[in-house]
């Protein structure tokens, strides 16, 4: 993803100074990290990295750093913020001082999150079970990444979803309220009807908390998602996918959005003939699927 679409686009940005005697290492860490995304700016005193959600300016003087962010939405301004302050984080172990001026809100409810309802449950195979969620203002989960964050609230209690701390930073609720959190794909939505499916694989053993939760889930039931993230399908003509049943709905939404002028061969693993899934069919796809039979 880039930053801009072209010249009419309008970039959201907002800023931070930070004043600490540690900054400029940290902020030297910072561009070593991300060397591979740095733009030449001719100035020795300002830096700018154009990263996958937006990008980062850092200027310098004799008293810290001015760092201006940018991105395309709140979602993305939003991440960019996160990624800064999370580095922030990681080598002063406080973000003391850092407070965001400008655009994106950044105290309360996380612009990424939706609160998302349980309105059927369908068991695809032996090992996967898919559900459908009900959700308020999902368009911006149709682009940008195919993967999200499930969280699950402790079983018996009203659940508490996390916020934003005026750093930028997610502030996760803990003790007895702490969540559950599990990456997956979104397998499908429909932003004009308000639902999208979700697949889970149904992993043997107790300590599955996604799986059970999946297993028994009831219409009705309410978890919290936020996102999106991850990686889409290549802009290329040729894919070549290897994965086992836990890529099989990332996947079925590549070979579902595949343009007709590219091909695509997949290699899926699953235990046996009884776990295949229907998936997109055509002369430029070859699916062949191996079987593990309970190894």
């Amino acid at each position: 993803m880039t930053t801009s679409k072209g010249p009419a686009m309008k970039l959201l940005s907002a800023q931070t100074r930070i004043q600490n005697d540690d900054i400029r290492a940290v902020m030297d860490r910072l561009r070593a990290e991300h060397s591979d995304h740095e733009i030449d700016t001719g100035d020795a005193g300002r830096w700018e990295f154009r990263m996958h959600y937006g990008s980062l300016n850092a200027s310098f003087d004799d008293h810290g750093v001015l760092v201006r962010v940018a991105a395309e939405d709140e979602t993305c301004l939003s991440y960019v913020k996160m990624i800064f302050a999370g580095h922030i984080a990681a080598h002063l172990s406080t973000t003391e001082g850092l407070r965001w001026h400008g655009d994106g809100t950044d105290a309360g409810t996380p612009v990424f999150f939706r609160e998302i309802t349980v309105v059927s449950s369908t068991k695809l195979s032996p090992h996967m079970q898919r559900l459908r969620f009900s959700g308020r203002d999902i368009g911006r989960f149709a682009h940008g990444g195919f993967h999200v964050r499930l969280l699950l609230p402790p079983a018996g209690r009203q659940a508490v979803w996390p916020t934003m701390g005026a750093d930028g930073l997610i502030v996760w609720p803990s003790g007895e309220d702490a969540l559950t959190i599990r990456v997956y794909t979104i397998r499908s939505l429909d932003v004009a009807e308000g639902w999208l499916d979700i697949d889970f694989v149904l992993h043997p053993g107790t300590e599955t908390p996604a799986a059970t939760f999946a297993q028994n889930a009831r219409v009705g039931d309410i978890i919290g998602m936020i996102g999106p993230g991850g990686g889409g399908l290549a802009e290329t003509s040729n894919l070549l996918l290897l994965g086992d049943d836990t890529a099989l709905p990332a996947i079925g939404r590549m070979l579902e959005e595949l343009a007709p002028s590219a091909r695509a061969e997949a290699f899926i693993e699953v235990d046996g003939p009884q776990d295949r899934v229907a998936l997109a069919a055509g002369e430029n796809i070859a699916v062949r699927w191996l079987y593990r039979h309970g190894r």
